[in-house]
């Protein structure tokens, strides 16, 4: 019994390791496309209050650069996060059209996550709705159309496809484009 509980454990401590990353800083979106990151040890990163900077904290020194010249960071998790508009959105999905999210945890242990979009890497980010989607993607009448057909009014635009592991919208959104 004794020897099981320990090779769950290195089990799980090995699947744990094998899912983490140096962290680093991303410096445009054709470098998640190239898998090539700016090392350096994130301890913390965000936006300076009064300026347009934003300010990286490692564990032994502070950075602070200038916003446009950081796209985003990946964490220590794989987790890759993108800078516009002075916030950072983690990037859920990409493909065709991509997926953010953010999430904020004002109550404790309670969390609410809301869910982004954009065409493209470096294009604008929308709040995930049916009005910006509507909005953004009035000459795709084929998506659209999908859209309303496909996605019921009690579901949420951020749906998975359990089978796939593709977000609905995205699926939607490849099959009206040939992709």
């Amino acid at each position: 019994m004794k020897k099981i509980i320990a090779v769950l454990l290195i089990s799980i401590s090995l699947g744990k390791a094998q899912t983490k990353c140096k962290s680093g800083l991303i410096d445009s979106s054709a470098d998640i496309k190239s898998g090539k990151y700016n090392e350096m040890a994130v301890k913390r990163i965000h936006h300076a209050l009064w300026s347009d900077s934003i300010i990286v904290n490692t564990h032994t020194e502070k950075f602070i650069f200038s916003s446009e010249k950081i796209w985003g960071y990946r964490d220590k998790d794989c987790m890759v996060y993108r800078n516009y508009a002075d916030d950072f959105y983690k990037l859920e999905q990409a493909g065709g059209m991509v997926i953010y999210s953010q999430s904020l945890s004002p109550f404790g242990d309670f969390v609410f996550t809301f869910y982004f979009f954009s065409k493209t890497l470096d294009s604008p980010i929308f709040k995930l709705t049916h009005k910006n989607l509507v909005k953004e993607f009035a000459g795709n009448k084929c998506f659209l159309e999908e859209v309303e057909k496909k996605i019921k009014w009690y579901e949420d635009y951020s749906t998975v496809d359990r089978k796939k592991h593709i977000y609905k919208i995205i699926e939607l959104y490849n099959d009206c484009n040939g992709k």
